[in-house]
Parts: structure tokens; C-alpha cells; sequence
């Protein structure tokens, strides 16, 4: 088509000039003698000739025969051109490489360890046991929380955050955890929790895993084995069953996804499990005729240090003979230090690897503060005297302990004299640093609130901030420990019967706190953004809403509240 195209734009000029002479041959010629006759004068017209006229047509013609024929031309190259070549694609899209590419590409990096435990244990997964007890829902679970869970002589209860819905989870009285909140999984919506087995089990213990909003048990699972009741066999896991209710014996790891509790499934000592929420299963990490108490996680949920003992007295702290941590991901067992002590007190995480920890002592409460490397078992000694209490402030990595008057004077645990006071170092490194000369007997952080409280021989005297700065107590609530809101900054202390500051206080701003409630209240919790305090006296419990903070009876538990503890959403 093209060699055509071209064959007709080269003829075409010559065909045009042979009409052109062609008609210049036609006209008239001119006569004999005419010649000779004079002409007029030549008058100038813009009348065309035909001659012209015809050429100039001819002329257009053939400049629109050559447009046509460049336009079939051009689309033919194109059409060939786009044959050939593959249209760009889309903006965001990619061409699939040849595969006869011979780019090698770069190597990806090398992707960092998840923090997140895959448990592998070296021992068999542990089925769960059902449970005899029959799930107890009396009531219609909330759609939202959080929720403050209450235990109270007559079962288990939950409140929703507006105070307005009551609901009861169980309607037999738990038997552990000691303290409420160890039991509030740090993710929300679980709570773990001990109850008796029942009739048919005489002296068993159920370990309860409860979901919220639907109220309905995640998970039931006998602490002890199926072994009849003979006098015998419950006289011998004496101290096994001891060591589940009267120790820390639950601990959720920090990510929500693990609790850590020990059982005696499988032997009459008590060991050391592990429960994951991932696939509802419960896997051994100890084996010994010992006890393994008071399970701690690491900061990124896989390592677990506990402590080792041989007895649990029926009364009293039992003795500890070894500080060990297990690997929860492979099982790996390693000590960490041997000790002779009434017990280990893990006080706070430096880092992943470092923790804080201390021997009690009947005699001299807390003694050899020192730090550990839980990989290595490697220690650097802090401070060897007596101390009566240790807290770690993970915000600015500040270790601070307190030294009573009584412990100054009289410290078994060394031959030279101390001073009270407080003290702290930062980030455990240095010498102490004194920051008062009080007698100081306890230190406790107030929930809300940045730093801590200090507790001397006439109450809650003492206030400091993270950095050790001390705070000042309003006069009217001096003496007890305030539970305060973040979101709001409002503050609130519940003065018990016998205490100067008798009745519930409340403190809205940087003024005189008020009391708003005249009574013997206890346990105050403000709710979610601080716009209710919710408190017990005696029997009942009531609520508070703002602005006007006025007390509103909301129900009563005849056999009384015991503990409370929110569980977040």
C-alpha cells in the first residue's frame, strides 16, 4: 500500500504540466498582417485566465492528494509502530520483567525477631480438663466496657462503666488471686480466676478464664489431678494447694496473650503452666519435686522468672531457695541466683534482660537490692543493708528505697550504721541519692497519679514525681492515698473510720479538696474519663456523677464487696 501511495505522488506533477501545455497549444493564432496593426494601450484586469484558474484547481488537487496520501502513510507506521511496541500501562502498574532477565536483584534484609511468643515446648501440650462446675450466668451481658469486676462472700460480679448495669458472673465466692487486679488480663475483656471444684472433688481447685462482654468461660481447667479424696492424698498436696491461693500464683504477660499459673496437674508439688489465648492450649514449663511460685513475665512476653521453695507454712512467707527463669517459647530452664530468704521481690525491668530484684528478710524486711541479667545470671550489687520498701519508676528508670528509723538503728544484715530516709538511683547505677531524711516504712505509686506516695509512722505523709521531686498534700487529706484520674486530673481519698480525714474527698483543680461523702467509704474508682466515682461503705455501693459529685445509693451486697478491679475494654 505504501509503495502505491508513493508511485501515485511522483506521477502526478508530469500529468498536470502535459495539461498545462496541452491548452496553452489551443488557443487562437494570430492572422496575416495583423501584426503590423497598432495596438491599443494594455489595460491591466484581475479578470484570471482559464489557463489559470484551471492550474490553480489543479494545484489544490494535487496539495490534497499529497495531505491524504501522508495521513495514509503516517497511520500505517504508527499501526506497525504500535504492533511492535506494548502500550504503557496505568499509573501504579508495573511491567512483569522479561524472563530472559538477567538482573539479579538486591538481597532483602534479613527481618528482626518477633517479640511476640510462639510457644514450643519441649514437653507435650497439656490438654484442658473440664471442669464439674457448671457455668453460673445470672444475668445479661453489657455490649461495651470497661467493666470494674467485684468479689464479694456470695460470688463474682461486674459493673458497667456508667454504674447501671449489674451483672453476676459467679454465685460462688473465688478463692484466688489474692489480689484482684493480678487476675485482669492487661489486653481487656479476660479475667482469670480460682474456684473450689466442687462437691464432687473435695479440696480441688478450677482455674476459670472468663470472656467479656458475653460473660460466657474461655476456658475451665483443673489445677489438680482427678485423685479421689482420701485423707491421705489431700494431707499430701497440702502445701501444693497452698502455694496456688496464698502466692502470686496468675500472672497475664504483658502482650494479653499468655497466662502464666501454677497447678499441681500432674504431680503433688506445685508447678509451673502456661495458657495461650492463640489456640486453648495449656503447656508444662517445670518438673520438680519442688514448688515454683510467683511467676513474673519479661517486658516482651517470653521469659517468665519465679522463685523455688520446698514448703508453704500455713502462715508466714515461705522460704525461697532459688531465683530461676524459664524460656516460655522452648522450655529452657536456668538459674539465675540461689538464696535463703522469705522471699524475692522482682521490683521493675531496666531493659529486656535487667531486673530488679531483693531478698525479704524477717528480720530486716528488704535486703541484697540488687540487679540481674536473666540471660546470663550475671548480678551488680545495689545496696546491701536494711531497706523497708523498693519501687522502680519505669518513666524516668529511677530505683528508689526507703530506710525506716528502726531498721537504721537496728540492721541485722549489716555491721555498719545506716541512715532513714529516702533514697533512689538512677537507672540503678551510682551511689543512692538522698532525698529525705524521714523515717520512711512503704512506698506505693496512687493509681492516675505521676510518681508516688510515701508512707511514714502517722499515714501517707509524703509525695514525690517520677524524678524524685517531692509534691505538696493538701493539709485537709494528709495521711491517705489519693486515686486520681488522668484524663480529668480530678483526685479523690477515702478516709476510714478512725482516720482524721474521715469520709471521701474530692479535688477537682489545684484547690481545697471537699468532702462529698461523710460515711466510712473504701475502694473508690473513678470510671473511664473521670466523670464518676464509683465507692462502697459497708454493704453498699454507691456512684457519684458529675458536675455536682452528690453520692447516689445503687445496690447493696449483703454479704459485702471484698476487692474491685476494672478490667478494660
Amino acid at each position: 500500500m505504501v509503495k502505491n501511495v508513493t508511485l501515485a505522488i511522483s506521477v502526478f506533477p508530469f500529468l498536470c504540466q502535459s495539461i498545462i501545455k496541452g491548452m496553452n497549444a489551443a488557443e487562437p493564432p494570430i492572422l496575416p498582417g495583423e501584426e503590423d496593426r497598432p495596438q491599443a494601450p494594455e489595460t491591466v484586469t484581475n479578470t484570471p485566465r482559464p489557463v489559470d484558474v484551471l492550474t490553480g484547481l489543479l494545484g489544490g488537487v494535487a496539495a490534497l492528494i499529497v495531505f491524504c496520501a501522508c495521513l495514509l502513510l503516517g497511520g500505517g507506521l504508527l499501526y506497525q509502530t504500535l504492533q511492535a511496541a506494548p502500550l504503557p500501562l496505568p499509573f501504579g502498574k508495573t511491567n512483569t520483567p522479561s524472563a530472559t532477565s538477567t538482573r539479579t536483584p538486591p538481597p532483602l534484609p534479613t527481618p528482626l525477631p518477633t517479640r511476640t511468643p510462639t510457644i514450643t515446648p519441649t514437653r507435650t501440650s497439656t490438654p484442658i480438663i473440664p471442669a464439674t462446675v457448671d457455668p453460673q450466668l445470672l444475668g445479661t451481658p453489657f455490649e461495651a466496657g470497661p467493666w470494674l469486676i467485684i468479689s464479694s462472700s456470695d460470688g463474682l460480679w461486674a459493673l458497667s462503666y456508667d454504674a447501671y448495669q449489674l451483672v453476676q458472673l459467679e454465685a460462688s465466692p473465688i478463692l484466688a488471686p489474692a489480689r484482684l487486679e493480678s487476675g485482669m488480663s492487661p489486653s481487656g475483656v479476660h479475667s482469670a480466676y480460682i474456684l473450689s471444684s466442687g462437691p464432687q472433688k473435695p479440696g480441688g481447685l478450677t482455674l476459670v478464664i472468663q470472656h467479656l462482654p458475653d460473660g460466657q468461660r474461655r476456658a475451665v481447667i483443673q489445677l489438680s489431678a482427678d485423685s479421689g479424696s482420701s485423707s491421705s492424698e489431700e494431707s499430701s498436696n497440702t502445701d501444693a494447694r497452698r502455694a496456688i491461693l496464698s502466692m502470686e500464683g496468675l500472672a497475664w504477660s504483658p502482650d494479653g496473650r499468655w497466662l502464666a499459673f501454677t497447678g499441681m496437674q500432674d504431680n503433688l508439688s506445685a508447678d509451673l503452666y502456661v495458657y495461650s489465648l492463640d489456640n486453648d492450649q495449656v503447656t508444662r514449663l517445670t518438673e520438680s519435686s519442688q514448688h515454683e511460685i510467683n511467676p513474673v513475665w519479661s517486658p516482651d512476653s517470653t521469659r517468665i522468672v519465679y522463685q523455688v521453695t520446698g514448703e508453704i507454712p500455713e502462715s508466714g512467707a515461705p522460704r525461697v531457695s532459688a531465683v530461676q527463669v524459664v524460656d516460655a517459647r522452648n522450655g529452657a530452664i536456668s538459674l539465675l541466683y540461689q538464696t535463703s530468704s522469705r522471699g524475692e521481690t522482682l521490683a521493675g525491668w531496666l531493659d529486656l534482660n535487667t531486673a530488679f530484684l531483693f531478698s525479704r528478710q524477717l528480720e530486716c524486711d528488704g535486703t541484697a537490692l540488687q540487679s540481674v541479667r536473666i540471660t546470663s545470671g550475671v548480678a551488680d550489687s545495689l545496696f546491701e543493708g536494711c531497706f523497708s520498701d523498693a519501687l522502680y519508676d519505669a518513666r524516668e528508670r529511677n530505683l528508689f528505697f526507703s530506710v525506716s528509723a528502726s531498721l537504721a538503728r537496728d540492721c541485722p544484715c549489716r555491721s555498719a550504721g545506716q541512715e532513714p530516709g529516702l533514697f533512689f538511683l538512677p537507672a540503678g547505677l551510682g551511689l543512692p541519692q538522698k532525698l529525705s531524711s524521714e523515717s520512711i516504712l512503704e512506698l506505693r505509686r496512687a493509681p492516675g497519679l505521676d510518681g508516688f506516695f510515701a508512707r511514714t509512722e502517722t499515714g501517707w505523709m509524703m509525695a514525690f514525681n517520677s524524678k524524685g521531686e517531692k509534691r505538696e498534700i493538701p493539709p485537709a487529706v494528709q495521711g491517705l492515698l489519693p486515686v486520681a484520674d488522668a484524663a480529668s486530673g480530678r483526685q479523690a481519698w477515702s478516709g476510714p473510720e478512725g482516720s482524721v480525714g474521715l469520709g471521701l474527698w474530692l479535688n477537682e483543680g489545684q484547690g481545697t479538696p471537699r468532702r462529698i461523702f461523710a460515711g466510712s467509704p473504701f475502694q473508690p474508682h473513678w470510671s473511664p474519663g473521670g466523670e464518676t466515682l464509683i465507692f462502697f461503705s459497708g454493704s453498699t455501693l454507691y456512684s457519684a456523677f458529675s458536675p455536682a459529685f452528690s453520692p447516689n445509693e445503687m445496690t447493696s451486697f449483703p454479704a459485702g464487696a471484698l476487692q474491685s478491679a476494672w478490667l478494660p475494654p
